[in-house]
This record gives structure tokens, sequence and C-alpha cells, in this order.
């Protein structure tokens, strides 16, 4: 359905399913995963719990703090301004 309209609308023929797969784990985890999970690891090790882990990474790439699928955006907004501040 979605590579049809991607024709139909933008004359592609492209695979749209090919851009919109991420892998975020196994072997075929894309390498910023890869790099992010590494960095911060927790109980799971490298694991992700879920696919809704999130990190807070610096202007510099480096990998602040790594938050679990329940924490929400608004609860670490505290983290994020701190961040935000250093850089």
């Amino acid at each position: 359905m979605l590579a049809y309209y991607f024709l139909l609308k933008f004359y592609s023929s492209f695979s749209s399913y090919d851009l919109i797969v991420i892998r975020v784990s196994g072997q075929n985890a894309a390498p910023l995963f890869k790099f992010l999970k590494a960095s911060k690891l927790t109980f799971l090790g490298s694991r992700n719990k879920w696919n809704f882990t999130k990190f807070l990474v610096s202007k510099d790439g480096i990998v602040i703090d790594r938050y679990g699928t329940m924490v929400t955006p608004l609860s670490i907004e505290k983290d994020i301004k701190k961040a935000l501040e250093e850089a």
C-alpha cells in the first residue's frame, strides 16, 4: 500500500520498505544503535527492552544517558535542558 502511494505520488519505483526499516537489535542493527547501546549499558547489557528506549546525546556525540521505555520525554526535561546549557 505504501509503495503504491509513493509510486502514484512521486513516480518512484524504489522499495519504500527499504527506506523505513532500521534495525535496532541483532547482528543487522544499524551502527548508530550499536554505538548508542554499547555506550550506556543497563541490567540487560546492551539490549533494549523495547523499541522506545531513549538516548540523550551531547553535541559531541557522547551518550549522556539512556532512558527506559516507560520514561517520557517530559520527565527528562531537566536532563535535556542541562545538556543544552553545557553545549
